[in-house]
């Protein structure tokens, strides 16, 4: 399954609310200071996917991360799997694709504005990030 970025007008965006929420509800008590997930609203989360990245995995939602955009680096945060789908690489396809973003430069993709070599749009993956280098031609 390939990550997409989820704009913060899509549904989507409270189901990954809901799955940070149960992510990381065991670590209540086990971590000091506590997850910063407990400030986390919905408005909050909407707000993130409008000035951070907020990519999700599946319809519905079985894996999320937040990417925030820091000078010369990309944050990852609140990386969260459905517990039913752990172990399948789906964190890992989340941290690839947060490493192919970090590889181009942060702020140089945006939300349906994958570029190809010649700066136009992505014909091949127009939402995305181009992971499929092989056989793709979109440059990314």
């Amino acid at each position: 399954m390939t990550p997409e970025r989820i704009a913060p007008e899509e549904a989507r965006v409270t189901e990954a609310l809901d799955l940070i929420r149960t992510a990381f509800a065991g670590m209540e008590g086990r971590v000091d200071p506590p997850s910063s997930m407990h400030r986390m609203t919905l408005a909050s989360l909407t707000d993130d996917a409008r000035t951070k990245e907020l990519w999700g995995i599946g319809a519905p939602l079985i894996a999320c991360v937040i990417l925030t955009e820091k000078p010369g680096r990309l944050y990852i945060g609140k990386l969260a799997v459905a517990e039913a789908m752990q172990g399948k690489g789906l964190a890992r396809a989340l941290i690839g694709m947060a490493e192919d973003r970090a590889r181009i430069g942060a702020g140089s993709v945006g939300i349906g504005d994958a570029r190809g070599v010649d700066g136009e749009p992505c014909s091949v993956h127009p939402a995305r990030i181009c992971r499929n280098r092989a056989q793709c031609t979109c440059g990314l």
